[in-house]
């Protein structure tokens, strides 16, 4: 159950996301995107993406606009070199402190970068893009939460733990 705040939240302030994912081993890793989450509209935002593609999971958050100013970035970590099983539930987490972004895979962090999340005050999705315009998930997501915080690595750990 997704709390009633994280509707209304404005994620170009801290905040905390994280679940638990499971991705259909089936795939074939070829390029298709499967959103986690996201809050953007289209592929330059405004707003942010988490989701897994070519064995990777990856945070993209852009302004709205494709200027070499305002283009999506991005964090990606590659599940394989981090030794998991994207066929197992995995937890993941970002965690955005109004200036960087930091992607976690289950309680450890693993990459991070200096990146703006800029607010859409349209829909969140969780496991679709764009109220299921495109890139659904191909697997199954779990235990859902939001925080209007950036949490840190030790609140992280201990979330995935659970």
């Amino acid at each position: 159950e997704i709390p009633q705040t994280a509707y209304k939240m404005d994620f170009s302030k801290p905040f905390s996301f994280m679940a638990f994912v499971k991705i259909n081993d089936k795939l074939n890793n070829k390029g298709p995107q499967y959103t986690i989450a996201c809050t953007a509209t289209s592929d330059v935002g405004p707003g942010w993406r988490l989701f897994y593609s070519w064995y990777s999971f990856r945070f993209f958050a852009g302004a709205g606009k494709n200027t070499p100013k305002e283009q999506i970035t991005a964090i990606s970590v590659d599940y394989r070199k981090a030794k998991l099983d994207a066929a197992k539930w995995n937890h993941i987490a970002i965690v955005y402190n109004g200036t960087t972004a930091a992607l976690y895979l289950n309680g450890k962090l693993d990459v991070e970068k200096p990146m703006q999340v800029v607010n859409n005050r349209g829909p969140l999705n969780i496991g679709c893009y764009n109220n299921g315009y495109a890139y659904g998930m191909a697997g199954m997501i779990n235990d859902v939460k939001f925080y209007d915080k950036a949490l840190t690595a030790e609140e992280v750990a201990a979330e995935a733990a659970k």
